[in-house]
C-alpha cells in the first residue's frame, strides 16, 4: 500500500493518510496525527489510524440515510472544515482514503492527487496475485518390464 499512500504523505499540509475498510478497519496507516496539546504523538500511529477510521465510517453510517433521500448516488467525496484541521474522505469501491489536512490548507487542493491514489488502488486491488509454484508431485519408478494389462491387451 506504500504506493498508495506515500504520494499523498508528500504533499505539503498533509498530516495523515488512512486507508480503511467501508466499515473502518484500518488497512494502512501513513502520517501522525497529533495530540490535545500540539505535540506530535509517535507512539500512537496505529491508535490514531483506527480512531479516524472508526470516526470516519461511523460518520459515513450516519450521513448514508440523510443523504440517500436527496441525490441519487452517495458522495464519493466528503470535506469536513474543523479549526484544527480538515478531514477529507475519498470513497472507493472497496475503501475509504481518509487525508488529514493542517489548519489553512485548502481540500480542494487535493482533489487530482486522490484521484490519482483512487485508481493507484484499484489498479493494485486488480493485480493479480501470484500464487507460489506447487511442488512436484513424487514420480513413480517401474521396476522391470511394463506388462499390459487386461484391458489394453490386444486380441
Amino acid at each position: 500500500m506504500n504506493e498508495v499512500l506515500d504520494p499523498l504523505c508528500a504533499i505539503p499540509g498533509v498530516r495523515c493518510v488512512v486507508l480503511a475498510t467501508p466499515d473502518g478497519v484500518p488497512i494502512a496507516t501513513r502520517g501522525k496525527l497529533e495530540s490535545a496539546g500540539g505535540e506530535s504523538n509517535a507512539d500512537a500511529e496505529c491508535d490514531d489510524g483506527e480512531a479516524a477510521a472508526g470516526l470516519v465510517a461511523g460518520w459515513l453510517t450516519t450521513l448514508t440515510p440523510s443523504l440517500g433521500l436527496v441525490s441519487w448516488d452517495l458522495p464519493q467525496r466528503i470535506v469536513l472544515r474543523a479549526s484544527r484541521g480538515t478531514v477529507v474522505v475519498r470513497r472507493a469501491p472497496t475503501a475509504i482514503l481518509i487525508v488529514v489536512l493542517e489548519p489553512g490548507v485548502r481540500a480542494e487542493e487535493l482533489r487530482l492527487p486522490l484521484e490519482g491514489a483512487v485508481n493507484r488502488l484499484q489498479r493494485v486491488a486488480r493485480r493479480p496475485r501470484v500464487a507460489p509454484p506447487a511442488p512436484a508431485l513424487p514420480t513413480r519408478e517401474a521396476k522391470g518390464p511394463v506388462r499390459p494389462s487386461a484391458d489394453n491387451a490386444s486380441h
